[in-house]
C-alpha cells in the first residue's frame, strides 16, 4: 500500500471511529479576541458556491465546493476546494473585509492537489479605501498612490519551470515605494501611455512619468517548497509603515518556521489607509497547466485574519520569529546571487527587493550601496528579467 492509500485509509477510519486528529479543534468556535475573520467552513452559512461568512464569491462561484472527504480534510469535517478548469475559468476564491488594521496576520491550511502544476496569483492580503471596498482591485500594472491601495499575496512562484510544482513560497507586492518598469522598457511590451492614463483613473497616476508596475517579488534563501498532496500551514504578517516613514515590514511563516522577513516597506502615504481585505484566491491561468493537464485543484482549511500572531493550531505557540513585528527586526533574507535582489516582478536572487539603481540588497539581506557600475550591470539584468517575468495584465473584468 503506498503512503498515499495508507493515509487516506487511516483518515477514513479515524473520521468514521472520531478518532481526534491533529488540530481537530475547532478553533472559530472559541475565537481569539484579537481575531477579526475566521472560517473553518463548518458554518451551515457556508454551502457550495455560496461561502456565507464571505463578501464576495469571486468570478466563478461554482468552483467553490465544500468537500467531506476525509484526507482533503484538514480538521473538523469540511474544507473549501477550489478547481480551475483550462480553458473554461480561471479558478476562482472569496474575499473577506475586516475591520481595518495597521499590522495583520493571516493564516491558513493548504493542500495541493498530486497532479497540480502552478498557478498565476495565490492568496493576497489588501488594503483598500473605506469609501470604495473595490479600490485595490483590477489594480495591475499601477503603483500604488499611498492613498488608495496596496497588497501583498504569499504565492508560489515557478521561477519559470526551474522549481519543481507548486513552486517556491514568496511575497507578490505592491508598494508606494516598488520597482517598476519605466515607459521605454514598457514599451517594448506594453502600451504604458494606455497603462498610466487607466491607473491615473483609479487614483495612481504615473506622477514620475510613464511606467509599468508588476507585483515586487519579496522571496527568502533557500526557497521553501511546499509538498504537494499534504497540508502546509502558512501564516503571513503585514505591517503598515508610519506617516512619513518607510518602515514597514512583512514576513511569513511555513508550518510554524519562519521563512523570511523584509523591513523598510513604504505602503502608504495616507496613515487612514489600513489593511482591512483577504482574497482566498486560487487564480490560474491556460499557461500554468503542463501539457494534457486540464484542471488544476487546491484546498484550504482553517482560515483566521487577526492583528496578533496566531500560530498553527489549537495550544501551538505562536509563530517564531514575530519580533519580526513592529519595534524588532528588520533584516531581509540572506541574499541570493547576484545581489540577491527582486526586480521588478520579482527577478534576482533571495533578498526580495527591487533595485533603485544605486540601492540594492546588502550582504546580508539589508539595504547597501552599490557602486554605479554595479548598479547599471545589476539594472541592465533585471530589464531582462522583468520582461520575460512579467505578469499579464487581467482582462477589465477581473476585478484583481
Amino acid at each position: 500500500m503506498s503512503f498515499r492509500s495508507a493515509a487516506r485509509t487511516f483518515a477514513f477510519v479515524a473520521a468514521l471511529l472520531g478518532v481526534p486528529r491533529f488540530g481537530a479543534a475547532q478553533e472559530c468556535a472559541t475565537p481569539a479576541p484579537e481575531w477579526l475573520f475566521c472560517d473553518d467552513f463548518e458554518s451551515p452559512a457556508d454551502t457550495d458556491g455560496n461561502l456565507g461568512l464571505w463578501d464576495d464569491q469571486g468570478l466563478t462561484p461554482s468552483n467553490l465546493v465544500l468537500t467531506t472527504d476525509p484526507i482533503r480534510v484538514h480538521a473538523g469535517t469540511r474544507a473549501l476546494e477550489i478547481t480551475a478548469h483550462m480553458g473554461l475559468d480561471t479558478g476562482g476564491g472569496p474575499a473577506k473585509w475586516f475591520a481595518g488594521t495597521d499590522t495583520v496576520y493571516a493564516r491558513f491550511w493548504v493542500q495541493f492537489d498530486e497532479d497540480y502544476n502552478y498557478d498565476h496569483h495565490f492568496v493576497t492580503l489588501l488594503a483598500t479605501r473605506t469609501d470604495d471596498m473595490w479600490s485595490a482591485f483590477g489594480m495591475a500594472g499601477c503603483r500604488p498612490g499611498g492613498d488608495n491601495f496596496y497588497t501583498t499575496g504569499i504565492e508560489p512562484w515557478s521561477n519559470w519551470g526551474a522549481i519543481a510544482p507548486p513552486g517556491a513560497w514568496n511575497f507578490y507586492t505592491y508598494s508606494v515605494d516598488m520597482g517598476c518598469d519605466p515607459g521605454a522598457t514598457c514599451a517594448n511590451y506594453a502600451d504604458p501611455t494606455q497603462i498610466c492614463s487607466d491607473c491615473a483613473a483609479r487614483g495612481s497616476p504615473c506622477s514620475a512619468g510613464p511606467e509599468c508596475c508588476w507585483g515586487n517579488s519579496y522571496a527568502p534563501a533557500p526557497p521553501p517548497l511546499p509538498a504537494l498532496g499534504e497540508w502546509t500551514c502558512i501564516e503571513a504578517m503585514a505591517s503598515a509603515n508610519a506617516a512619513g516613514a518607510d518602515d514597514g515590514l512583512q514576513a511569513f511563516w511555513v508550518d510554524g518556521t519562519m521563512a523570511g522577513s523584509w523591513g523598510d516597506i513604504t505602503w502608504r502615504t495616507d496613515p487612514a489607509l489600513q489593511w482591512n481585505a483577504l482574497a482566498l484566491w486560487h487564480y490560474v491561468t491556460d499557461d500554468n497547466y503542463r501539457p494534457g493537464q486540464t484542471q488544476q485543484t487546491v484546498w484550504f482549511d482553517d482560515v483566521i485574519v487577526s492583528s496578533a500572531p496566531i500560530g498553527c493550531g489549537p495550544g501551538s505557540p505562536p509563530p517564531p520569529g514575530t519580533d519580526a513585528g513592529p519595534g524588532g527586526t528588520t533584516d531581509a533574507a540572506p541574499a541570493g546571487d547576484a545581489g540577491g535582489t527582486g526586480g521588478a516582478d520579482g527577478g534576482g536572487g533571495g533578498g526580495g527587493r527591487g533595485c533603485r539603481c544605486a540601492v540594492v540588497a546588502g550582504a546580508a539581506g539589508g539595504r547597501g550601496e552599490a557602486p554605479a557600475a554595479a548598479c547599471l550591470v545589476l539594472l541592465a539584468g533585471l530589464s531582462v528579467l522583468r520582461r520575460i517575468r512579467r505578469r499579464g495584465r487581467p482582462a477589465a473584468s477581473d476585478r484583481r
